[in-house]
């Protein structure tokens, strides 16, 4: 499914009424600089660990492209990935850059049947959706019977400080956040009949510190400190 022009209109309207929605568009490549190498790796380490749980597929749907940060990653886990996002820019970039199908669509409202996805990949995406529970919600009734949701997404625990080093400037992301407690996607998992069957984190405390990442390093091989790391990742599995 290839990225359509004819979207124009509907992400023009969409600017106008959520215009949020497209904060990662609007910031361009200024939010690539303001990565930082070791989060990312880390980040990607995490989701290794989940999809190793799984192993190789024949497809996979990515949601929250954006950037295409992960998506090349993603690309080793499965025959053929298929990036969406609710930016035509960002979607249509990732695809270009890396040969894929691309779809644009509100991870609220995703243009897919029931049970028809066998596995669904999404890193950092759903606490800028504007309701990360419902967008999980959604993935959960594509998911095929069996299949795997694998997300990963900040750990509320750690809300109050990012929000303040925001109000402080320290933080340059001005885009909308909501962030869940791993126990809240363990609630609507077991509500949905699906199940979190792999939990795992990393950042136990914020990376950004002087002299802390080699400490960071060992302490994230620990699993029992998702509960308390700044970002959380599980494998949500739907029941046959």
């Amino acid at each position: 499914m290839k990225v359509d022009s004819s979207l124009n209109k509907y992400r023009a309207r969409l600017s106008r009424t959520k215009p949020n929605l497209l904060y990662f568009e609007k910031i361009g490549d200024d939010f690539m600089l303001w990565s930082d190498g070791y989060d990312v790796a880390q980040r990607t380490c995490l989701s290794a660990k989940l999809l190793n749980q799984i192993g190789h597929t024949p497809n996979a749907l990515e949601i929250g492209c954006g950037f295409g940060a992960m998506s090349e990653f993603f690309q080793n886990y499965c025959d053929e990935l298929l990036v969406l996002d609710i930016s035509q820019v960002l979607a249509s970039r990732t695809s270009k850059k890396l040969g894929l199908s691309a779809c644009i669509a509100d991870a609220k409202q995703l243009p897919f049947v029931d049970n028809s996805w066998n596995l669904i990949v999404t890193s950092e995406c759903v606490e800028h959706t504007g309701d990360p529970l419902r967008a999980i919600q959604e993935m959960l009734r594509i998911l095929k019977p069996g299949g795997n949701l694998v997300l990963t997404t900040p750990n509320r625990l750690w809300s109050p400080l990012l929000k303040a080093s925001s109000t402080l400037q320290i933080r340059k992301f001005r885009g909308r956040e909501d962030f869940l407690f791993p126990r809240q996607i363990r609630k609507l998992a077991k509500d949905l009949e699906c199940n979190v069957v792999y939990e795992e984190g990393c950042h136990l405390f914020p990376w950004q510190i002087p002299f802390v990442k080699p400490i960071l390093k060992i302490l994230d091989n620990y699993h029992w400190i998702f509960r308390f790391s700044i970002n959380y990742g599980c494998v949500i599995q739907k029941s046959l």
